[in-house]
């Protein structure tokens, strides 16, 4: 099935202010995707899938790293941290997908060569960040509705960032730039 992308500046635009995706509760569709940047993620499956939609709060998450791909889905259920990406290495993360259940809206926002961009999603909704023409994803933040949300990043080879908490519908900063691997946990 062929993707219609999006260019972000259109997406930014009419998306603003605006929470899309799938009913809370309901199954997750295949190809139920926002992308910021025009940038598509593979859909969550096996054990990832399980994990979206077997009714307890979970956040998944999947980083695009430069010459190497997409690294797997990698799923956190009730406080425990999802991490993905190319830890320890100089490559660059050049997108994050995102998804959860339980957690009411989803909302990230990200700066892509210093344009601001941000987009919210209901649950089971995956909320692709980043840019398709290869650009650096320079920042990366993350709120929640229903329930708070910690986080932290690596860039390069350098050290995992501490650990931040944000309560309910506060934005977390978690990648920064240089960035190319990240945690969540809900």
């Amino acid at each position: 099935m062929k993707r219609n992308y999006v260019a972000w500046a259109a997406l930014a635009l009419s998306l603003s202010g605006l929470v899309v995706g799938a009913a809370p509760g309901a199954a997750m569709a295949k190809g139920s995707q926002v992308s910021l940047g025009g940038v598509q993620a593979p859909e969550p499956s096996g054990a990832s899938l399980r994990d979206l939609t077997g009714g307890s709060r979970s956040i998944c998450v999947n980083i695009q790293v430069e010459k190497t791909g997409w690294q797997g889905w990698r799923c956190g259920r009730k406080g425990a941290r999802a991490t993905a990406g190319a830890a320890g290495t100089t490559k660059k993360a050049r997108a994050v997908a995102i998804t959860a259940n339980g957690v009411g809206t989803l909302c990230v926002k990200i700066m892509i060569q210093s344009a601001p961009v941000q987009s919210c999603v209901s649950d089971r909704t995956v909320l692709v960040a980043g840019s398709a023409s290869g650009v650096r994803l320079d920042t990366l933040q993350v709120k929640t509705s229903g329930s708070g949300v910690c986080g932290n990043s690596r860039s390069m080879t350098a050290a995992w960032s501490s650990v931040k908490c944000a309560k309910a519908g506060q934005w977390l900063a978690v990648g920064r730039w240089g960035a190319n691997a990240v945690g969540l946990s809900v």
